[in-house]
């Protein structure tokens, strides 16, 4: 405006006659134009001091005093306009106030003078903010403009200076009154201005900018395009060489990026970078334009990525600034600028990168602008006030406290620098409240967010209500009071965020690229409350709210990953309160977008992976897929893993990882998951402060953890421990939260669980108590309501067993009933509901003997069982009750046979292939009586075909499965070789997948964690995958059976030609044998009814005991013992070579000829009896006995059936004088040989034979290397194909290769069985071990014969004796057609001589046509002649002798 005035002052001037003082003046007037040229303030100040002495000593009437006047007031105001002295501008006021007093009205100067004042009143507002000042200035100009007509050439300028005075006022006040009529002028300055004139785009450019004032005010899109279009009218005129045309395209971007920055279109940013890139490549180097044009362009290329995060835009802004900042002096004034433009340019890049160098910059370069800037400048508090924001940026990277504390007091500095009534004040006292509550977030200081909730109220009440910043401030002080109930949990700020960020958002324009993120933040405060308060409308909005907020954000903006982060967190807190499943689903598919989008590296992205993996763990919950719990886990161990410890979220990661693993522990019941939630979960609380808001719930879910191990491992002390953590959560929970329902559940959960091990009555009135109090402050339609009525019942059922109160009872069956009305079909509750409601109805049965009650039992465990969804080892521990208690009910009801039928299939679910096997292992040794009681049900009710179908089913679940995976696929190739070749290579995938992974333990690295749970996640989409193809073979109606359980008359299907298969069955109910012969259509039933369960498990038992006095767990020689009868002594003792120690024979009940001659008279000569195999023997036709295949259940599993019989010497009969015995773990195991069986591969054909005489911390055995060298040698003189190594000269990796290059395999060692891990079980090799879960793993394709001479290779486990869980197994499953096995210790004396005559029968027996070849056809035949050698050699069949020949057993075809 001074240049304004000024032109106007010279324009007007005339003639006058010297006076006194001129001279003075004019020496004044000389200083001053010297002033202009150098710059010299000194010269400025002499120009001053000559013109005032000119002031001073003019007469009154001197007709220039007011043109001297009016200079001196101008040079004061430019020396204001350099020292910022506000007596400077008050001294020009009052020269310029004289000058217009001395004027008369009609004085054509009078205008000029009018104007100059108001621009020193302007000028002193602008450093005051004083109003007075502003109307003043107004006042002014408008009387300048009133007294002069519009003819004047001059007019369109006092009308452009009125309109500044009025824009600064509506800066001030908002008052839109203010810059309507400043636009009004405006407009009619330009209509009175012509073309040529050169004051044209002055004019122009300022209507455009009065335009973009209102537009910012009032968002009113016209306003902002007339500006554009004036703007680029203002180019053509500058084009025209009227003006600077690289300036006038500066101003036109900047417009642009002003309509872009308020409607976010694309396009928009693009023109103006265009624009600003025009106007740098127009300007010549040395131009002192460059540095401020290449600024600007910087400024464009920042907010573009702003919206796009494309690094190439930052680096464009980053590169603009740092050349205007090389072609900038540190001296040039506009230095400090430049460098806080690029500071800020550089935290930008901070944030989508993290790098701690760009911020580091970012922090320097800022406080290099603030050292560059001078004491009292208006940018001061500006650039302290960005720095202080690089610092709290420094600090969310490093957690040094002391960069936010410098930030705070950076920003308290720009606050206090910045005066009560500037228009910044309130950006900066924001600025200020987010540091605050950054520390806060950090310290817990609730003084810390009391200030910055102080500042951001401050902020906006010295915003006017309609001015564009008041929704920002009024959003950062919703977010504050957010953050400060997240700790303190005072509802009344929670009450204050929603109102406070409801008025932001009803304040920010609809199209405002502001908008999604302030309808963000409202939504998450509602979801708040209604997670305190229950409001479930809450919750609805809340979601309206965030989807509101995806949808209006571009599909390329940076904070759409945010906003749908955000959507996914609140769609997954509905779906926990309404169980809507499409909310899950919709959460997880939203969460893993905004992953997705997610720049590399980014900073938010632990946060993010940590809510994908709540979202998993919610729907595991619902569902039960382990699927989703690998997937929770794996997510937030990422998110753990990437979350630095001092963190003010790591709390809440390693608490929600904690719950995940304890989720799944309720499904899987694994000891490393629960040890690892208890781990995550006691950190967690461990460094959560006192105070903080979620404290109650992280103790509240340690308790559950604690107490889940107790019900696991019976160590009271965890009981004891969650009930402390749980009082502690109810207690520090306050009155009318949301949460307090679950801690008191969780508290009522822990006494229930306290009562079911200690049987204290107190603990279950407790129980009910905390129960009750969950139940009454769930509001209706919450998901919790339903865990709570279900507990609750269990506790009244307890209490009812306990104190017989009927009232109990009939309450727990209420609160049953209800607790099912409220669990959905589908949800993984459902069947453990119904459960529960059946063992309450059969409760109060047996208590009123009412059999209305007992028949809704059973009809609720149907329902239970045959539920769609939950957890298979829930459905099964109903279907077993359904199918025992209907059996009680009515034996011979035909839904009995379903019942069954029903639970075998889930014992198939329960140690699926989504487990590994020694977790498949793991869950068998609780569950696998079942199939036993189903096939003697079955038996009773006369289906001998169900109860061969079922045992079939139901036994050796994991050999199947492994079979199943190795299933030939010929039929399928040709049908579809593409879809066989995908079973094929995800069979292999899925059997190696199950049985090479390893455990997790608590000392292990998360790294490695990370890793193992990757391979879980794997595992299970690979049993995904197989599932799927299964599906996909069997819609082809050819196979639709493909991989079924076998029904009966395939099982018949494929027995050996000759021989019997005898499955016998053994259970608390009955016992019997299933005969199958090759060629007969129905299985045979032999009833045992001289034998028994408990005979069955005495025998082993007793042979169990005798074996482990004798020291025969591991090979050696059979110890000596004293006979059993006629006193007569037994062989003396001698060294044990192969044994573990010496025999100390020890007095049992039943020694071996005892249990033998039991077995024979209760259950083997019965069966050869029904069979008719009694009448023929080898002695009486002098031709091979028949063969038997012995398929033993329960603990028959474990005893010799082979050699039952009767040794005593006035009678002497046995199995092996009527049959030669081998064993099979199920009878397809055994067909599957029959129908697969050909010769090994000549190249294949021969035998690899080591021993490992000399195992570390084993016993020596020096005999093996005897028996494979004999072996060996008489092998070698017949000419087979040999190979032996022996001791250390094999590796145990190299033996799994000669076993692939050999069809035979001799192994003469030390053998060991692992009780708590059956796959562990393994060979002794001098150089390491040869474990049974290696050999599984490989299919031997011409595996034909292993002759293991080692102890115990068949001896099993007895918690899994349906499961034939011994080395002879494993080396049938990796494909060996037949095994010759040892159920205990041999001799290390008799060994050699055993294999001996086994190999020499075996090459005199061969086939014709295969001189040459080593056959394991007839190894059955040569086991049992081997053994009649041994025995004749013996000479008697003593107690000693029969420990030395009865462990040898031949398995398979």
């Amino acid at each position: 405006m001074g240049s304004s005035s000024s032109s106007l002052t010279e324009n007007a001037k005339e003639e006058r006659r010297p006076v006194p003082g001129h001279d003075v003046y004019e020496l004044g007037l000389s200083m001053r134009a010297q002033w202009k040229e150098t710059g010299d303030l000194d010269d400025l100040r002499k120009a001053i001091s000559a013109i005032q002495e000119a002031v001073q000593i003019s007469p009154p009437d001197n007709e220039n005093l007011p043109e001297w006047l009016d200079l001196l007031g101008k040079s004061l105001g430019d020396m204001f306009e350099h020292t910022q002295d506000l007596s400077d501008i008050s001294r020009a006021i009052l020269a310029h106030q004289e000058a217009v007093n001395i004027v008369p009205d009609g004085d054509p100067f009078l205008p000029a003078w009018l104007t100059n004042l108001g621009a020193s009143y302007q000028s002193r507002f602008r450093k005051t903010g004083d109003m007075v000042d502003v109307n003043e200035a107004i006042s002014a100009k408008q009387k300048a403009v009133d007294i002069t007509s519009e003819g004047k050439a001059y007019f369109p300028m006092l009308l452009s200076n009125l309109a500044l005075s009025l824009e600064s006022r509506f800066e001030r006040t908002g008052d839109i009154s203010d810059i309507s009529k400043a636009l009004s002028m405006r407009e009619k300055a330009v209509n009175l201005t012509p073309e040529d004139n050169s004051n044209l785009a002055t004019l122009l450019r300022s209507l455009g900018n009065s335009f973009k004032s209102r537009y910012q005010r009032t968002r009113d899109p016209t306003d902002i395009t007339h500006a554009i279009s004036t703007q680029q009218r203002m180019v053509r005129i500058a084009e025209k060489g009227h003006a600077n045309p690289q300036i006038e395209l500066n101003n036109l971007g900047a417009l642009f990026q002003t309509r872009f920055d308020h409607l976010g279109d694309l396009s928009d940013i693009s023109d103006a970078i265009s624009t600003k890139q025009k106007a740098v490549d127009m300007t010549a180097e040395g131009n002192p334009n460059l540095p401020i044009l290449l600024s600007n362009l910087g400024h464009s290329f920042k907010s573009r990525f702003d919206r796009t995060g494309s690094l190439s835009d930052i680096d464009g802004a980053i590169s603009a600034h740092r050349k205007a900042i090389h072609l900038t002096p540190t001296s040039d004034t506009g230095a400090h600028v430049r460098l806080n433009n690029l500071g800020l340019a550089l935290q930008a890049r901070f944030r989508r990168t993290g790098s701690l160098a760009e911020i580091n910059e970012a922090v320097s370069t800022l406080k290099n602008a603030v050292s560059l800037i001078p004491e009292g400048s208006t940018y001061l508090p500006n650039t302290l006030c960005n720095l202080g924001i690089a610092l709290q940026m420094h600090f969310g990277h490093t957690g040094d406290l002391g960069d936010l504390d410098e930030a705070i007091s950076a920003q308290r500095t720009a606050v206090g620098l910045t005066p009560k009534n500037h228009s910044d004040l309130s950006i900066r006292l924001s600025s200020l409240g987010s540091s605050l509550q950054s520390r806060f977030n950090r310290n817990g200081d609730v003084s810390d967010i009391s200030e910055a909730i102080s500042a951001h109220k401050r902020a906006v009440a010295l915003t006017p209500s309609n001015h564009a910043q008041l929704p920002t401030y009024l959003n950062n002080l919703g977010i504050s009071f957010n953050c400060r109930f997240d700790r303190v949990g005072d509802l009344p700020d929670l009450f204050e965020a929603i109102t406070t960020l409801q008025r932001a958002v009803h304040l920010t324009p609809e199209g405002h690229t502001a908008l999604p993120l302030r309808l963000s933040n409202l939504g998450e405060a509602l979801h708040l409350r209604c997670s305190r308060v229950g409001d479930i409308s809450d919750m609805t909005e809340a979601v309206a709210a965030l989807q509101k907020a995806v949808d209006l954000t571009p599909s390329d903006h940076t904070h759409l990953p945010v906003l749908l982060n955000n959507l996914g967190h609140i769609l997954r807190a509905r779906f926990e309160e309404t169980n809507s499943l499409p909310d899950i689903t919709d959460a997880i598919s939203i969460h893993e977008k905004a992953i997705s989008l997610l720049p590399e590296g980014h900073a938010a992205l632990p946060a993010f992976l940590d809510n994908l993996g709540l979202s998993f763990n919610s729907r595991f919950n619902s569902t039960g897929d382990l699927t989703d719990a690998s997937e929770a886990i794996l997510f937030k161990q990422k998110a753990v893993n990437l979350t630095r410890k001092d963190d003010a979220n790591f709390p809440n990661v390693l608490s929600n990882l904690g719950a995940s693993f304890m989720s799944r522990f309720m499904r899987t019941k694994e000891i490393d998951d629960i040890n690892q939630a208890v781990s995550y979960l006691q950190e967690a609380s461990n460094i959560t402060p006192e105070y903080h808001e979620a404290l109650p719930l992280r103790l509240s879910n340690l308790g559950r953890s604690l107490q889940c191990r107790y019900e696991l491992t019976g160590d009271i002390s965890d009981i004891n421990e969650a009930i402390l953590h749980h009082q502690k959560a109810v207690n520090l929970s306050p009155a009318g939260h949301a949460r307090l329902a679950t801690v008191y559940h969780n508290l009522g959960c822990a006494f229930d669980t306290h009562f079911g091990g200690t049987n204290d009555i107190s603990s279950l009135d407790k129980s009910v108590s905390a129960y009750q109090k969950a139940v009454d402050l769930t509001p209706e339609g919450r998901a919790g309501l339903r865990v709570s009525l279900h507990n609750l019942g269990h506790s009244y059922r307890c209490r009812f067993e306990k104190s017989g109160d009927l009232s109990d009872i009939n309450l727990a069956i209420s609160t049953h009933r209800s607790a099912v009305d409220l669990t959905p079909e589908g949800h993984a509750a459902r069947p453990l509901s119904l459960s529960e409601l059946g063992l309450s109805l059969s409760s109060r049965a047996v208590g009123t003997g009412s059999a209305e009650d007992f028949d809704e039992s059973i009809s609720n465990f149907k329902l239970s069982a045959t539920c769609s969804g939950g957890s298979p080892r829930v459905k099964l521990e109903s279907a077993k009750r359904w199918a025992g208690y209907l059996w009680k009910r009515d034996p011979s009801s035909p839904e009995v046979i379903l019942a069954y039928d029903t639970a075998i299939h889930l014992v198939t679910l329960t140690a699926g292939l989504d487990q590994t096997v020694q977790r498949r292992y793991s869950q068998l040794q609780e569950i696998s009586e079942i199939t036993l009681e189903a096939a003697a049900t079955a038996l009773h009710l006369g289906r001998v075909d169900k109860a061969l179908e079922w045992l079939e089913q139901g036994r050796c679940l994991v050999w199947n499965q492994l079979t199943s995976l190795r299933t030939p696929l010929d039929e399928l190739g040709a049908h579809d070789r593409g879809l066989a070749d995908e079973i094929k290579a995800v069979a292999e995938r899925l059997e190696i997948s199950g049985t090479s992974q390893a455990q997790p333990h608590i000392t292990m690295l998360l790294s490695e964690k990370i890793r193992l749970e990757n391979e879980v996640r794997s595992h299970l989409n690979l049993v995904k995958e197989w599932d799927d193809l299964l599906a996909k073979v069997r819609a082809i109606p050819e196979f639709y059976s493909f991989l079924r359980p076998s029904p009966c008359s395939t099982i018949l299907e494929n027995l050996p030609s000759s021989g019997v298969v005898v499955v016998i069955n053994v259970h608390e109910r009955r016992c019997d044998a299933i005969a199958l012969r090759h060629g007969r259509a129905e299985p045979i039933h032999i009833p045992l009814p001289r034998f028994s369960f408990d005979k069955a498990k005495k025998l082993r038992d007793n042979l169990i005991t005798e074996l482990k006095h004798g020291g025969l767990r591991a090979r050696g020689d059979v110890p000596p013992v004293r006979e059993a009868c006629g006193g007569e002594s037994g062989v003396d003792d001698e060294t044990i070579e192969r044994a573990i120690g010496k025999y100390k024979h020890k007095g049992i009940s039943s020694t071996p000829r005892a249990i033998l001659q039991d077995l024979w008279t209760g259950a083997i000569k019965p069966i050869l009896s029904a069979l008719g195999l009694l009448s023929v023997t080898e002695t009486s036709t002098g031709k091979l006995l028949s063969r038997i295949w012995w398929c033993p259940t329960g603990p028959l599993g474990f005893l010799p059936l082979h050699a039952a019989g009767i040794y005593a010497a006035s009678h002497m009969e046995s199995t092996m004088d009527y049959v030669i015995s081998s064993y099979t773990p199920t009878v397809g195991s055994l067909t599957q040989r029959v129908k697969s069986h050909s010769s090994a591969d000549v190249g294949n054909s021969g035998i690899f034979l080591t021993n490992q005489p000399n195992a570390p911390h084993a016993t020596k055995l020096p005999g093996t290397t005897t028996e494979v060298s004999r072996i060996h040698t008489k092998l070698c003189e017949r000419g087979a194909r040999t190979l032996m190594i022996e001791g250390g000269g094999v590796s145990p990796e190299e033996c799994l290769k000669y076993m692939e290059e050999f069809s035979c395999i001799h192994l003469a060692c030390h053998a060991s069985q692992h009780a708590t891990d059956p796959l562990q079980s393994r060979f002794l090799f001098h150089s390491g071990v040869l474990d049974l879960a290696t050999i599984v793993r490989r299919n031997l394709k011409n595996a034909d014969l292993a002759f293991l001479s080692a102890c115990q290779t068949s001896a099993g486990e007895q918690t899994l004796s349906d499961e034939v869980v011994h080395l002879a197994a494993g080396m049938l499953a990796a494909g060996y057609c037949r095994v010759v096995a040892t159920m205990w210790a041999i001799g290390d004396r008799h060994a050699p001589d055993v294999a001996s005559d086994f190999y020499e029968y075996l090459w005199t027996h061969r086939e014709d046509g295969a001189p040459n070849r080593l056959d394991g056809t007839r190894s059955a035949e040569a086991l049992h002649s081997a053994i009649q050698k041994l025995r004749e050699r013996l000479g008697d069949d003593s107690e000693k002798s029969l420990l030395s020949w009865v462990p040898y057993v031949h398995f398979g075809y």
